[in-house]
């Protein structure tokens, strides 16, 4: 829910501010492979702290 309301502020953006239009949606899409990408390192890295922690 959080990355929703990050991804839509309720202020002007940059492109806004200086074209006067909207910034095009492919800009979002270039996000999600960042935001997939952030959210498997951060998994990956919970599963090896969680299975270093855990006794064989």
């Amino acid at each position: 829910m959080e990355l929703i309301e990050i991804s839509r502020p309720a202020r002007p953006q940059n492109g806004e501010i200086l074209f006067g239009t909207p910034i095009p949606p492919i800009d979002k899409l270039l996000l999600l492979p960042l935001l997939l990408a952030i959210t498997l390192s951060l998994k990956s890295t919970i599963l090896l702290h969680l299975r270093g922690s855990v006794p064989n």
